[in-house]
């Protein structure tokens, strides 16, 4: 007995048993809370959606009621019950009562019988909901059918119950996340969407009962759905259980998945419950029916399949994606050019997204062939290949030749009438970031004002190319040193992202890359390092071990280790950046000098100088292969091997190679941009270290004029700058008392 008194001292102690049974009860119930707090909902406010903005959607709903009409829509072989049980036998190995289910469900299962095995206490319920919490998107295709039974069992109980049922009013109690709740109040009059099967009951106390267990929760609150129903609206099918489900219940009514409401009225029923009205949606509910309709204009295809493929890509699923289109390829039934030219297309996108640049070029190189030899082909189509073939260049850190394929792009989009503005745009863009990779920084700023000109008549203000082209203005502005345009502009781009992306979308991950080096040029490595983690996360998530992004970002983290003179741990960074990038890119791409360069900083720091001015030399080969004389990417190169010359004591090195990185950077860099600052003071180091103290004082002055606009007045840099003076100015005062 003196255990029952944990339950009131310990917050995490929920009860003591002394059977088995008992605790397994418990064990149940809040599981059951867990599953009904966790139910996949989406919260959509009654005035955000203007009738041409899909992407002011919440993406949860729109890639839940995209992946869900596809779904339905699609054909489903015999095989495909093979393939799902397969997957279950895979996350079951070792456990025998399920083995014998799953044996069970592959033998047994027929359409008739799917709410029957929904329902059954066994893996089907457990894994197919939380397919549809977490966007499992394997595993939802492989149930695909089982869901498309599901979904059309409802309706046809729904049909045959709705002439003779006269169902006002069902429950369903649950609960809420408080975050989640206080979303929900802000959004009265607007839908809410619950994104799986919904269970509910006619008997409100039952409810009421999960509602207030669930409130025990002290990061809960309770809540108990009321929702009014229209049996005659075959829009939000739903099925009484009785003697249908494996448990026969006659209190239990099953919605179809993705079934919406009004959000009605709230009242509070105690101190942790709330009382929410919900009205079940028809077809004749203005808002749903524009949102379908943009929905399904924004994934369109010539079949079921091909809209699943471009729903994946756009959700970052490449790996799905391929497999889908590949599918396709595969199919023995005959296919017209056009259709075989858009699978190759959308494959060769996917392996450019995949970092699979040779297999990129193969597919847009088919495609390209197929229209140039297609006399009944659109001339106009061709612009959308040089476009691809022109992106998967720049991926490689071939400028030129990505150059060149924009340029053709360009020719055909300013000759067409009336010219398309929206490939104009694409293609200024394209030609603005291979402008920004060869250093000319205010070409690139120019292409891209013109892309943001065009994008901000056409687009609505939050979509995601608007997002692209706030980013890319951002990096320019960063490379001029432009910290404070460069910032505002990564996080517009950042906030249109987090309202349209799904979290772990790889284009969130390059916006953190992006804010988080400017993070490091400030100064901040805390938040640097914060954002990178970030982008880590969501990388390794989504892309292939061996991705070049991922070695961007090892990159970018043994930089701030460099930065916090750890250089052990850089070193391992930047050699892990190194094996992606010997193994994935070519020996000349523009990324491995990045990496030399920095595998050489912390061989510098380590005191390893004859290593470090080798990887330096080696990062100035591949800029020399792909860059201009010029480039600023150089002058760094040559900064850093002057910094080591001057730790090794030979001045007159240091200084020749200072003074080839300033003369670079006098003609590629704005006048007050901060590199020019710290290459005056390097030199100045150099000279007070050959004890010229009026020269190093020179040097120091400018670099203190410079640094005062492009480092902010709290900068530590600027400190140095001054103390630099300061020292020059006594050694200078005391040769002069000597």
């Amino acid at each position: 007995m003196e255990h029952e008194t944990w339950t009131d001292e310990f917050v995490k102690v929920k009860g003591s048993f002394t059977e088995i049974e008992s605790i397994c009860n418990l064990l149940k119930q809040h599981t059951t809370q867990f599953d009904r707090a966790l139910s996949p909902m989406s919260i959509l406010s009654p005035i955000d959606y203007p009738m041409n903005n899909l992407n002011a959607i919440e993406p949860s709903f729109m890639y839940s009621q995209l992946l869900k009409e596809i779904l339905l829509d699609a054909e489903y072989e015999d095989y495909a019950r093979k393939a799902l049980t397969q997957l279950w036998r895979d996350g079951y190995q070792n456990n025998r009562f399920q083995l014998k289910i799953i044996d069970e469900f592959e033998r047994d299962y027929n359409p008739d019988l799917a709410i029957w095995w929904y329902t059954r206490e066994s893996f089907t319920y457990s894994m197919l909901n939380r397919a549809l919490r977490t966007i499992d998107i394997d595993h939802m295709i492989k149930m695909g059918f089982f869901l498309c039974d599901i979904h059309r069992q409802i309706q046809r109980i729904h049909a045959e119950t709705s002439k003779i049922e006269d169902l006002r009013t069902v429950y369903r109690g649950q609960g809420m996340y408080n975050t989640e709740f206080e979303k929900l109040q802000k959004r009265i009059g607007g839908i809410l969407s619950f994104n799986n099967f919904l269970s509910t009951s006619t008997d409100r106390e039952v409810s009421l009962v999960y509602a207030q267990s669930s409130s025990e929760n002290s990061s809960m609150i309770g809540i108990l759905f009321e929702i009014d129903i229209d049996v005659a609206n075959p829009s939000t099918p739903f099925a009484s259980l009785n003697n249908i489900s494996y448990f026969s219940s006659e209190k239990e009514i099953l919605f179809s998945m993705h079934s919406t409401f009004r959000i009605g009225e709230m009242r509070k029923i105690d101190e942790k419950v709330w009382q929410v009205q919900l009205t079940s949606t028809n077809n004749n509910d203005e808002q749903l029916q524009t949102l379908t309709e943009l929905m399904r204009k924004e994934i369109s295809g010539n079949t079921e399949y091909d809209r699943l493929g471009q729903l994946m890509i756009r959700m970052g699923e490449f790996d799905i994606a391929e497999e889908i289109y590949q599918i396709l390829l595969d199919e023995p039934t005959g296919r017209d050019d056009a259709e075989l030219a858009h699978i190759y297309q959308q494959i060769g996108k996917i392996q450019n997204e995949k970092g699979e640049y040779d297999q990129a070029l193969t597919f847009y190189q088919k495609v390209l062939d197929i229209k140039q030899n297609d006399p009944s082909s659109n001339p106009h189509d061709l612009p959308t290949v040089y476009t691809n073939i022109g992106i998967v260049y720049k991926n490689m850190g071939d400028y030129p030749n990505a150059l060149s394929f924009y340029q053709k792009s360009l020719e055909i989009d300013q000759k067409s009438v009336p010219i398309n503005q929206g490939d104009l745009a694409t293609t200024y863009s394209n030609i603005g970031a291979v402008h920004f990779n060869m250093g000319d920084y205010s070409s690139a700023l120019s292409f891209y004002e013109r892309t943001l000109e065009i994008e901000q008549q056409l687009l609505p203000n939050n979509h995601p190319s608007l997002a692209t082209t706030f980013n890319n203005m951002g990096l320019v502005y960063g490379q001029m040193g432009d910290d404070s345009n460069a910032l505002s502009f990564y996080q517009k781009s950042l906030e249109i992202q987090q309202r349209t992306l799904l979290p772990n979308h790889p284009l969130l991950a390059s916006t953190y890359i992006n804010i988080g080096g400017l993070h490091y040029n400030m100064g901040d490595y805390s938040n640097a390092l914060l954002s990178f983690e970030k982008a880590l996360e969501i990388r390794e998530k989504s892309l292939p071990a061996n991705h070049p992004s991922l070695a961007t970002i090892y990159n970018n983290i043994g930089i701030i280790c460099h930065s916090d003179n750890d250089d052990s741990t850089a070193l391992l960074f930047f050699q892990k950046a190194l094996e992606i990038q010997e193994e994935s890119l070519s020996i000349h791409h523009p990324s491995l000098a990045t990496t030399y360069n920095n595998i050489g900083g912390s061989h510098k720091n380590l005191g390893d100088y004859t290593s470090a001015i080798s990887f330096y030399q080696k990062a100035i080969e591949v800029h020399q292969k792909n860059f201009s004389s010029n480039h600023p990417d150089l002058a760094t190169c040559y900064s850093n091997i002057g910094v080591v010359y001057n730790k090794m004591g030979n001045y007159s090195n240091a200084l020749s190679f200072y003074q080839k990185a300033l003369e670079i950077r006098q003609i590629s860099l704005p006048s007050n941009h901060r590199d020019l600052a710290i290459n005056y003071k390097n030199i100045g180091d150099t000279y007070e270290n050959m004890e010229d103290y009026s020269s190093a004082l020179s040097f120091f002055e400018h670099a203190l004029k410079i640094g005062q606009y492009s480092f902010s007045e709290n900068r530590l840099q600027l400190k140095t700058f001054r103390q630099c003076i300061s020292k020059m100015q006594e050694k200078l005062q005391m040769c002069d008392n000597e």
